[in-house]
């Protein structure tokens, strides 16, 4: 996988990072969801804008990594072709050095040590291109060895700041859900282990029977979402005529806008009818 695709594979991690980020929002529960959009300092506008502004950054540095990429390339065949052009050369000349040595032979035989001399200046010149052939070749692979380990170093620095603001804003979001769990219980008068505090429904809280058609299941208007819990005691009130009717007893309070209660026999002085008002905290007449 080359530099690019390293790149685009980093996007889409960081886009899955997002969306599972709405995600969890939106399961979280009921919220004001326009101040979770438009908050200035962690509205997710904040959020879009700032992967945006990423976006823009990582395809920034991609172009400029395509430009110098390409500049190298352009050096790597420009070294290439002169060095191709000074081996021609160098073969240009050991061909007519050649065509010198069997001349000189034909003309002058006691010209043998000059022949060998050129011989040996020859070699070294091949040595010597040898020579230069490696140390290129050795500066080409210290160079790609490099490269290679930058792109590496590059991969986990990105990586390791990724991980560290996913952990972060995790731990950010347990510690608001801590907080709001810890101000729930204690509106809810709900101890840490689960038990409650005491039986008594939080104060100036009515609704009204919305079903009465089983004397001994009487369903309310209210539920969980207004703090109604099990064991919590409601008196009833028909306002048509200002009477007391009943005391229920909730025996279910697992819905969040209603309640299933139990009327308690000895505080019931008629039937209980639909629309009848309940109320929390009211001392009955007896």
């Amino acid at each position: 996988m080359n530099l690019v695709g390293k790149i685009f594979t980093f996007l889409v991690f960081l886009m899955c990072v997002v969306f599972a980020t709405f995600a969890m929002m939106v399961h979280a529960g009921q919220k004001n969801w326009r101040e979770v959009v438009v908050n200035p300092s962690t509205g997710l506008s904040k959020q879009l804008t700032d992967e945006k502004a990423l976006k823009q950054k990582l395809e920034g540095e991609k172009k400029t990594l395509e430009e110098s990429n390409k500049l190298e390339l352009d050096r790597r065949d420009k070294r290439a072709a002169a060095l191709e052009t000074q081996n021609q050369l160098l073969a240009q000349e050991r061909k007519a050095n050649d065509f010198k040595i069997v001349d000189l032979e034909k003309q002058v035989r006691d010209m043998v040590g000059a022949v060998k001399a050129v011989h040996l200046t020859l070699a070294e010149l091949r040595v010597e291109a040898d020579s230069m052939r490696k140390q290129i070749k050795d500066a080409e692979l210290a160079r790609n060895d490099s490269f290679t380990k930058l792109v590496a170093v590059t991969d986990q620095f990105h990586n390791a700041v990724t991980e560290r603001l996913r952990l972060e804003k995790m731990n950010r979001g347990l510690s608001d859900e801590v907080v709001k769990l810890r101000e729930a219980l204690a509106y809810y008068k709900v101890s840490a282990d689960g038990s409650y505090k005491d039986k008594v429904p939080p104060r100036l809280l009515e609704g009204e029977v919305t079903s009465a058609s089983n004397p001994n299941n009487i369903e309310i208007s209210i539920g969980a979402d207004d703090g109604v819990l099990k064991g919590h005691k409601f008196e009833v009130v028909r306002l048509s005529n200002k009477s007391y009717v009943a005391r229920i007893e909730v025996i279910d309070a697992s819905f969040p806008n209603r309640a299933v209660c139990r009327p308690d026999a000895s505080m019931q002085r008629s039937q209980i009818q639909k629309g009848d008002h309940v109320y929390a905290n009211l001392t009955s007449a007896k």
